[in-house]
């Protein structure tokens, strides 16, 4: 979740917006790497939802049990959240802290 933080505050600078992982990705201003421009890394899923002003990122295990146990949801407050149930983590699940603060933007070495 480190990363797709980085980069929606490193795409809301360049492009006051935040970004879709598409945006974010190889085929975008490539802040993260394809795999996870994908939709999916290291046996977990990833969506993202966004806009001008806010945007909402959700994580979960492919195969719960299996690639992982917790899900967990960050937005543009920066406050991860997460959840140990098969129910995706929301707004409303419990916080784990607050992202850190992003010091220098760049681009996905090849």
């Amino acid at each position: 979740m480190s990363h797709l933080w980085a980069a929606e505050v490193c795409y809301r600078e360049r492009f006051h917006r935040f970004g879709g992982l598409v945006d974010l990705g190889p085929d975008g201003a490539n802040l993260i790497d394809g795999n996870l421009a994908s939709g999916k890394s290291s046996g977990y899923r990833f969506e993202i939802s966004a806009d001008n002003s806010k945007f909402r990122i959700w994580t979960w295990p492919e195969v719960y049990g299996e690639t992982g146990v917790r899900s967990l949801y960050l937005d543009q407050t920066g406050m991860l959240r997460r959840s140990w149930d098969k129910q995706r983590a929301d707004a409303s699940s419990p916080v784990v802290g607050p992202m850190p603060g992003v010091v220098g933007c760049q681009a996905v070495k090849d």
